[in-house]
């Protein structure tokens, strides 16, 4: 994956991210330990997006054969989408991709966002705003509320008069009312602004990495019948928040990785009845005092708790048939024989065991990294 930071030169302050694919990225096993930049998204052992499609993996297929949906995938019928005809201005807005699938980047057609654009029948189509769009992000209203089946706010302020960029254009947002995803990677949005987002019936995804979401705003969210996935890995979640995802009522994927979130916030999550996958990869304030409440929400199947400091004595309370992937918290230079006789314990389930670095520092390296005296 390629970032690319753009600054306006008439707004030096204005950061914004634009992701490409690149043609031969590749992907770990996990995903989880690739940072999640972007689209870059892998849960629970199965490739997501363009290197999906290029490699032949077909998760839902998997899932299916399984007896188990695909708590992760965009659904889109095809079959429901007329063409359409967007007016922008006669200067770019940004880029639009339209791509035949949500996930097959890799064989999108992209374009400027500007002057007249024909999106064909059948076709998903990706909005990706630049900074024009965020002066006057009143000018979504003049597109057609099927205009996008998703839509990119990932601007970051590096200046005072540019605070809230995205938040303003979210409150913009509801007016598209076709609008599947929902994409605030590395952007300043927060709850005040993502809130508008339940003006969107149509919604199945949110994801926001890195961005300052805290959680509040998913109060407002028990009205998306159509919420599935929530990703908000490296947010500002509060735990008093989590709460709230059980008013979701077709969560069900929730990736949580790295955003601080401790005990008392799994617990919050006992109310998820329809929760396949919880990603907490990276939260060292999860605990052995959280495997009762996971144990507790019987539909879970896909686990990530690498990172957390749930023991392997923790772990065994949650033994079982029940689970199809777990990636182990402690990170261990296990034999194959421990190895083995864990996943006996887990008959049916993928383990991922994340192995310890192990590379031996030289004096010059130590010397050279050592605090000033």
């Amino acid at each position: 994956m390629i970032n690319l930071r753009q600054c306006s030169s008439s707004s030096p302050g204005l950061q914004l991210v634009i992701r490409v694919f690149s043609r031969f990225r590749t992907l770990s096993v996990l995903g989880f330990t690739a940072f999640l930049l972007g689209l870059t998204v892998c849960d629970n052992g199965f490739l997501c997006g363009p290197a999906a499609a290029k490699n032949g993996v077909n998760r839902a297929k998997v899932l299916q054969a399984r007896g188990l949906p695909d708590p992760f995938s965009v659904q889109f019928n095809s079959a429901e989408r007329k063409q359409r005809v967007l007016h922008f201005p006669e200067y770019s807005l940004g880029e639009i991709v339209i791509s035949a699938l949500p996930d097959d980047f890799e064989h999108a057609v992209r374009g400027a966002a500007k002057g007249t654009i024909v999106v064909p029948a059948g076709k998903y189509c990706t909005f990706v705003p630049a900074h024009r769009f965020f002066l006057n992000p009143s000018i979504i209203k003049t597109f057609p509320p099927d205009a996008f089946e998703c839509v990119w706010l990932s601007a970051l302020s590096l200046a005072d008069e540019e605070d809230g960029l995205c938040d303003r254009a979210l409150a913009q947002i509801g007016h598209l009312k076709g609008l599947i995803e929902l994409n605030l990677d590395k952007s300043d949005a927060t709850d005040a602004g993502l809130v508008h987002a339940s003006e969107l019936p149509e919604l199945q995804k949110i994801t926001g990495f890195q961005a300052t979401i805290r959680g509040a705003c998913l109060a407002h969210f028990g009205g998306l019948k159509k919420l599935h996935y929530l990703r908000l890995p490296s947010s500002w979640m509060q735990d008093e928040n989590l709460k709230y995802a059980a008013t979701l009522p077709n969560l069900t994927a929730l990736s949580l990785a790295h955003a601080g979130v401790s005990d008392k916030g799994v617990k919050n999550l006992v109310g998820c009845n329809h929760l396949l996958s919880l990603d907490l990869a990276d939260s060292p304030k999860v605990t052995d005092e959280s495997v009762k409440a996971i144990a507790a929400i019987k539909s879970l199947r896909y686990l990530n708790l690498d990172g957390t400091s749930i023991t392997e004595k923790g772990m065994m309370q949650l033994k079982g048939d029940r689970y199809t992937s777990i990636s182990w918290p402690q990170k261990k230079a296990y034999s194959n024989e421990q190895m083995a006789a864990i996943r006996k314990e887990f008959p049916g389930a993928t383990i991922y065991f994340r192995v310890p670095h192990t590379k031996v520092i030289d004096s010059y390296t130590r010397a050279l990294y050592a605090p000033l005296r």
